[in-house]
């Protein structure tokens, strides 16, 4: 699962799915209204190093 997150991460086309938004810092002030579940790539790998995930399902719904 590292290596997929690695590859996603690696991807020129990814630079906005690196890090978590900083939504305050920009002013949006209903992100979370309408992002319900925000998720990065670089808290998928923390999450992964913190054994977070017990079920593949639930990585691939940070995935996806």
């Amino acid at each position: 699962m590292i290596k997929i997150i690695n590859s996603l991460t690696d991807n020129e086309n990814a630079i906005s799915f690196r890090y978590p938004v900083s939504h305050r810092a920009l002013g949006l002030t209903d992100y979370l209204e309408v992002v319900k579940r925000p998720i990065d790539l670089g808290t998928i790998r923390s999450n992964l190093k913190k054994n977070v995930y017990i079920y593949l399902e639930d990585f691939v719904t940070d995935v996806f």
